[in-house]
């Protein structure tokens, strides 16, 4: 009887022994993890921080891209067609108002002159 006693002892003791062991890796294994998640929440953080500013970038070059197409429609500078080319994109990618009734002007005093061409061929 003595003798199973012991054995139980020995064998708590080595379970502790080897419980304490499991616990001195784990630890810092845990540790090491919890730094790891914690560093990756910071760098998701930092790159929904560069996202947004890559999205207000991208609006404002939007921005200043069809301004400068509307700039092109209304410049009598340049050439009708290219007031007209310029007037197609803007309109396909979404502008209207003012710029789009000068378009369809450029567009119908282009026409104009080439009617006068051709009866003036005539």
């Amino acid at each position: 009887m003595m003798e199973q006693i012991r054995w139980i002892v020995e064998a708590i003791a080595a379970a502790g022994a080897f419980i304490g062991a499991v616990s001195v890796v784990v630890r810092p294994i845990r540790a090491m993890l919890k730094a790891q998640r914690e560093h990756q929440d910071q760098a998701k953080k930092r790159d929904e921080s560069i996202m947004s500013r890559l999205d207000i970038l991208e609006r404002h070059q939007r921005e200043t891209w069809m301004e400068g197409l509307r700039d092109r429609i209304f410049s009598n500078s340049l050439p009708l067609t290219e007031r007209i080319d310029a007037g197609k994109v803007y309109i396909s990618n979404g502008g209207n108002g003012i710029a789009e009734v000068q378009h369809e002007e450029n567009v119908r005093r282009l026409r104009e002159a080439r009617e006068q061409e051709g009866a003036a061929k005539s």
